[in-house]
């Protein structure tokens, strides 16, 4: 039987894997459910610098099994070696196949990276490593100073670590370094997806797209992350404007050479074209309660796309 391997944050000894949070928990449950209704079991595994010895072996890890529908976890305290992870909590040593090498995680963690990588998608975009530099990039915006920016660090994520407001206004509350980026107007919204502000997300795995996701701001934020209280509605692939699944397929021919990758990007429309915010190692799991009906259709790829990576061992 096929062995999917997953690395999750660690595990509780005796009541086993804990979500963080109603969602999650929802959400891993059904990925589960849908490994093991496609003839493949799937492997937890966590801590590696408790449990992994190398090449693939961990010394302990969790099988989980369906009982009346709900699954059920076991702990096994013999080794298993693995050839293929999917990597949910930063696994840290690079002797393994893991879905998302190295050089992938860099490139979507880091936002210059990002940057350097697909300059012609972004807006303007500059590096500040102290309050010197910042101060001259604010000079250099002489004139438009009261145009909002996105300010960021560089490892910036779920809209945490960002300033987005007019440059002059910025109160230097971001550690260095920053970047600093033109900023991007969805106010407008794009075409048969959002009325006003948005963010449109694309997840490729592999070269396939298997997820797009619209999300809005809540009230009067600029940021559309759910902790923010932005709303987010799945879109079935059909639904995925074609210049984004132009643009992400172009993106993943450029991390091909590295290996197993799954990712996500993040553009919004500004009228005119589409604009690249950011780029995700580690791509969310989504619930239909939360996300919309168009969700079965990811988690049921995601499924299948990770049980064919595990069969390439």
């Amino acid at each position: 039987m096929t062995r999917v391997g997953i690395y999750l944050a660690p595990i509780n000894d005796v009541t086993g894997p804990k979500f963080s949070g109603r969602y999650y928990d929802i959400a891993y449950k059904d990925l589960f459910a849908k490994i093991i209704a496609l003839g493949a079991t799937p492997i937890l595994v966590h801590s590696a610098e408790k449990t992994y010895a190398s090449k693939g072996v961990f010394s302990e890890y969790w099988t989980v099994s369906l009982v009346s529908g709900a699954p059920v976890f076991e702990k096994h305290t013999d080794s298993i070696q693995l050839g293929f992870l999917y990597d949910k909590a930063r696994f840290p040593y690079d002797d393994m196949r893991v879905l998302n090498p190295p050089m992938v995680r860099d490139i979507c963690a880091n936002k210059y990276l990002s940057y350097l990588f697909a300059p012609e998608y972004h807006e303007e975009t500059y590096i500040a490593y102290n309050d010197q530099e910042l101060e001259v990039l604010r000079l250099g915006w002489a004139g438009r100073s009261d145009q909002r920016v996105a300010i960021k660090e560089l490892d910036s994520n779920g809209g945490n670590k960002v300033y987005v407001g007019a440059f002059k206004e910025y109160d230097n509350t971001l550690s260095f370094p920053v970047i600093v980026q033109g900023f991007i107007d969805t106010s407008g919204g794009c075409p048969e997806l959002a009325d006003g502000m948005h963010d449109v997300r694309v997840a490729a795995y592999n070269g396939e797209i298997i997820h797009g996701l619209v999300r809005r701001p809540g009230g009067d934020s600029l940021k559309s992350n759910m902790q923010y209280g932005g709303e987010s509605t799945a879109l079935y692939i059909q639904q995925i404007p074609p210049e984004l699944k132009r643009i992400i397929k172009e993106l993943d021919r450029k991390l091909e050479q590295y290996g197993d990758r799954y990712f996500s990007a993040d553009f919004g429309y500004n009228g005119d074209s589409w604009k690249l915010f950011e780029l995700n190692a580690y791509p969310g799991l989504a619930t239909v309660e939360t996300d919309g009906e168009a969700t079965e259709e990811y988690m049921q790829l995601l499924a299948e796309h990770l049980i064919r990576s595990a069969k390439e061992e």
